[in-house]
């Protein structure tokens, strides 16, 4: 509509759409993932004995219905987009939990260790809810200088910016972030050094990363010891490799219960499927 045009004229910079139609798009666009999500289970029930269905549907989740979802946040943040992200992350816990053959109610232990990065033990699942403010940030700290050519004036970003959607998602997005990795001094993102350069690349990694040490130190905090040292055992040197590696030939491949074995082991559920 022309006023939604009109909008982003007078806020440069902001995404196209009103509060509504950007919530709408990024609601039908995770219900797509979710949708991807669920045919790729159905692979499981209806896939062929022998064949390596789950260890397949474990790298789609991880590396195609996750990004895809996270690829949305690099473009939209706003605190209306959270409970989406939240209800994501419930979505993949239920279909993980399923693939895995066991119940989503697992401790919150249990969930941390899912959350974390493979090299660090976990099962490279990371929460929506945690990792959008860093897309987002990440997002404008390597576009920030086209942006601010193309449109010209005042800054867009920064402690000279003046009041605008963007900079108040981005300030959104910076308060979230910090208390999630409870730092509330650090300031993200130096949007001084940003517009000052052709744009930073990698900032969401060392974002993301930042939140992933932060999950790390609550599991450390709340495991008892030899919980800790399973995760950390996890962690060790192609302790991970089986959830990487394509099924290409028999020697690299899992009868689907075999997957859902080692995840359960590598997460310490219990082992048979009736607990």
């Amino acid at each position: 509509a022309w006023q939604d045009a009109a909008a982003v004229a007078l806020a440069p910079g902001a995404a196209v759409g009103s509060e509504g139609f950007v919530t709408d798009f990024v609601r039908t666009r995770i219900a797509a993932a979710e949708r991807l999500a669920q045919q790729a289970l159905r692979a499981v029930d209806e896939g062929e004995a022998g064949d390596p269905t789950a260890q397949v549907v474990g790298l789609i989740l991880r590396l195609c219905v996750l990004p895809r979802v996270l690829h949305l946040f690099r473009g939209h943040y706003a605190r209306s987009l959270t409970n989406l992200a939240s209800d994501f992350d419930d979505m993949m816990r239920v279909v993980a939990s399923r693939l895995w053959r066991t119940t989503p109610n697992w401790s919150s232990t249990v969930q941390l260790q899912v959350q974390l990065p493979l090299r660090w033990g976990g099962m490279g699942l990371r929460p929506m809810r945690e990792v959008a403010p860093a897309a987002y940030l990440g997002s404008w700290a390597l576009v920030l200088p086209t942006v601010q050519d193309l449109v010209g004036g005042a800054p867009l970003l920064g402690t000279n910016a003046p009041p605008s959607g963007t900079k108040s998602a981005v300030e959104q997005a910076e308060q979230d972030w910090r208390t999630l990795t409870n730092r509330p001094q650090q300031e993200p993102v130096d949007w001084t050094v940003v517009a000052a350069s052709s744009g930073i690349p990698k900032q969401q990694r060392a974002l993301s990363q930042a939140l992933d040490r932060a999950r790390r130190r609550r599991l450390e905090s709340s495991a008892d010891p030899e919980d800790w040292m399973r995760v950390q055992a996890c962690a060790g040197i192609w302790a991970s490799v089986w959830l990487t590696v394509t099924p290409t030939e028999n020697g690299l491949s899992f009868l689907d219960a075999e997957y859902a074995v080692l995840a359960r082991f590598r997460l310490r559920l219990p082992l048979q499927q009736d607990g």
